[in-house]
């Protein structure tokens, strides 16, 4: 079988990482790997489908034990990539997809996976922040510090393999395939 990749998807926070990765995996040459979470679910997640969420002691307990890739603290909460799950696709050939944010990306980087790193910006921080407030789960002073973020984070993009815009989902699945294509990963 062809040797597997992993197609890390990052980008600011409400940008549509977590719903560009699931379409991509509606397709085939894809699987999408779950990522672990301290944070309460939102209302319209589930458990073993958008995230494994985790309590903090279960989550700290597989840091220990050396059980994820990469980690990060992300506003309070912790997030981080199952490493077995990683290696175990990549092994077996795979186009391995994670949505993860930007500094588990860099994280991702320096392992020295077979990695191509995607960079997902808004249409404009307005759109952003459009979006963020369309969740209906951040108050105020949540919204400012993520639009903080996300220009910090968009700033860096250019550490990124490939960067795309997300005005919609249909082309930002086609260009990330593009992108792919030209690099003889799909």
């Amino acid at each position: 079988m062809a040797k597997g990749w992993l197609v890390v998807i990052s980008g600011p926070s409400g940008v549509g990482k977590t719903t560009v990765a699931k379409r991509l995996c509606s397709q085939p040459s894809f699987v999408r790997v779950m990522t672990a979470t301290t944070r309460p679910p939102r209302s319209n997640e589930t458990n073993g489908r958008d995230y494994d969420f985790l309590s903090r002691e279960r989550f700290e307990e597989g840091i220990a034990k050396g059980e994820f890739l990469e980690h990060a603290t992300i506003f309070g909460n912790l997030y981080g990539t199952p490493k077995k799950s990683i290696e175990g696709a990549i092994a077996a050939g795979k186009r391995v997809v994670v949505d993860i944010d930007s500094q588990g990306a860099r994280s991702m980087r320096a392992l020295g996976l077979p990695a191509v790193l995607v960079f997902i910006v808004p249409p404009s921080l307005e759109e952003l922040k459009r979006r963020l407030e369309g969740r209906n789960t951040e108050g105020e002073t949540s919204l400012r510090r993520r639009l903080e973020a996300a220009q910090a984070e968009i700033a860096r993009s250019g550490e990124y393999d490939v960067v795309v815009t997300n005005r919609t989902v249909e082309q930002t699945v086609t260009d990330i395939e593009d992108e792919l294509k030209k690099r003889a990963i799909l």
